[in-house]
């Protein structure tokens, strides 16, 4: 009985399967269980990939650490704009950074910083970034659920006009 690897069956889900479900199971697989490469460029000679499968991988999210960071990431993609996701900055890890712009993003649940420690440790944080010339936004993951578009869109604006500014 034929049988198809891992990359083909992700290919084959994604040209059926909803977009919101097609995103989350390419940012929960790719670059874990699946090689990006071995989604673009098929073995199959002659292929091109998949139109549906390229704009997923285009969009990803695959370094996320939390569902709203997930989707913050993916709306950022969709305007073209590209941050590392938890990328370390001196000694600390950052939800999303533009080195070129010295930006830093930041996605906040209630749950998790809610401790009075994790509250402090952030304050410390953002202060030594901040001393070290970085510009720290921050969003609620509930603004990221219900405003997602305009969290977006200022984070965007304010990226691109401080790279032009650089």
């Amino acid at each position: 009985m034929p049988t198809v690897n891992a990359a083909q069956t992700l290919i084959d889900c994604i040209s059926v399967m909803p977009e919101e479900d097609a995103a989350r199971l390419v940012d929960s697989h790719v670059d874990r269980s699946v090689a990006a490469s071995e989604l673009v460029h098929p073995s199959r000679s002659g292929k091109r990939g998949s139109p549906a499968m390229r704009k997923q991988l285009r969009e990803a999210a695959l370094y996320a650490a939390s569902e709203p960071e997930r989707l913050f990431a993916r709306a950022l993609a969709k305007r073209r704009l590209h941050m590392l996701a938890n990328h370390r900055v001196g000694p600390y890890i950052c939800d999303f950074v533009d080195e070129r712009s010295h930006t830093v993003v930041e996605v906040d649940g209630r749950e998790f910083h809610s401790e009075p420690e994790v509250f402090r440790r952030d304050r410390r944080r953002q202060n030594w970034l901040q001393l070290q010339g970085w510009l720290v936004l921050r969003y609620a993951a509930a603004d990221v659920y219900t405003a997602i578009d305009r969290c977006a869109d200022e984070v965007v604006s304010v990226v691109r006009g401080r790279r032009r500014n650089a």
